[in-house]
């Protein structure tokens, strides 16, 4: 087992001034452990940037063809469950929360497992999954032939018109959660998501955290010490 980071009773050493700190606060320099609402929204938005950026190009590679649409839908859904999965079970840490030196970690204090990345993302996956079966659903109503043959509004249209009225739903509710996903941060001090209560997990900050963790051999960024 791995040094733990935070005590089973929440006892934890500051990063910032040494000090021996409980619960949420440093008692003497008042650096707070849990990552709060507006260190979260900045790593939303550099990962965001990053899927947005690899979205626009799959969307423009979408409706080339029948078979580019379902070779991207299936490109951009192993790279997001990679992206935000792999990256958080690996190093508990996308590039969006390397960037601002925060991690995510196990509630009881310890290193992040597989599993916990796995429940962190867990919700979306079924929707987005829920989503492409739509997909599927609506273009076994054409033939490759027929669906190349279409301009592009006439295969946004196509979609729209024989889209199962279970994808509208998922899309909402996609969104829904995203929103209360913050409504949620903000109303616990330890500044848990849904998905933190999902998957077991907490994200805390530390600035002595190594911007790339796999440049780091056998250090890990802790926080507290043996406990």
């Amino acid at each position: 087992m791995t040094n733990r980071i935070i005590s089973e009773k929440g006892e934890w050493t500051c990063p910032r001034c040494g000090n021996p700190a409980g619960q949420y606060a440093c008692s003497r320099c008042g650096f707070h452990i849990y990552a709060g609402f507006f260190l979260r929204i900045l790593c939303q938005a550099i990962d965001g940037s990053i899927v947005y950026a690899f979205s626009r190009l799959v969307g423009w590679l979408e409706f080339r063809s029948f078979h580019f649409f379902f070779l991207t839908n299936l490109v951009s859904f192993v790279f997001f469950r990679f992206y935000f999965m792999y990256f958080t079970g690996k190093w508990g840490q996308t590039p969006g929360k390397m960037a601002v030196k925060i991690k995510v970690i196990r509630k009881d204090g310890y290193e992040i497992r597989w599993s916990n990345a796995i429940l962190r993302n867990i919700f979306e996956t079924v929707l987005v999954i829920l989503i492409n079966i739509g997909f599927t659903m609506a273009m076994s109503h054409t033939s490759a032939h027929d669906f190349d043959l279409m301009t592009l509004a006439d295969k946004e249209n196509f979609l729209e018109k024989n889209m199962p009225s279970f994808v509208q739903y998922c899309f909402e509710l996609r969104m829904v959660y995203a929103i209360s996903e913050f409504f949620v941060l903000l109303m616990n001090k330890k500044k848990r998501a849904i998905h933190d209560f999902i998957a077991g997990t907490v994200i805390i900050r530390d600035p002595r955290m190594p911007l790339l963790p796999w440049k780091v051999r056998n250090i890990q960024p802790q926080i507290g010490a043996n406990f």
